[in-house]
């Protein structure tokens, strides 16, 4: 397994008027060499201005076009005190597995009326494919 600290402590600040916020591209993963990927989320802190939740979502995609990306794994984002853990391994048969890159996104489910937000870090464990 190689560990990889995927997105340090980051506090995300959004208005009402905006619904989503995607992790930018040069932070992006490329995972071409692996199989598996555990992920280990750290948040601190959520606001949801008003609206339902916050969704954290990890998307993979074969290549860097945006109409490609699809989530593999999705859930609402909640203040923890120990990291909340995600797998995606290869012999469960995922409904999505890994691509060549992998990104986090953030969207608000509902209308937020005021500003929101969370502070979170995440890393993340990679299994190499066989042979690598």
């Amino acid at each position: 397994m190689h560990g990889v600290l995927w997105q340090d402590w980051t506090t995300l600040r959004l208005t009402g008027a905006t619904s989503a916020v995607t992790q930018s591209e040069p932070l992006w993963l490329d995972v071409v060499d692996y199989r598996d990927a555990i992920f280990w989320l750290e948040c601190r802190q959520l606001s949801v201005g008003g609206a339902a939740a916050a969704v954290l979502a990890y998307e993979t995609s074969p290549s860097k076009d945006e109409v490609l990306f699809r989530p593999m794994s999705q859930f609402p984002l909640a203040v923890t005190s120990a990291p909340f853990i995600i797998r995606i391994i290869d012999a469960r048969n995922p409904t999505v597995p890994l691509g060549n890159w992998i990104r986090w996104r953030l969207f608000i489910a509902g209308t937020p009326t005021t500003e929101w937000g969370a502070t979170l870090r995440l890393h993340c464990s990679l299994n190499p494919s066989r042979g690598r």
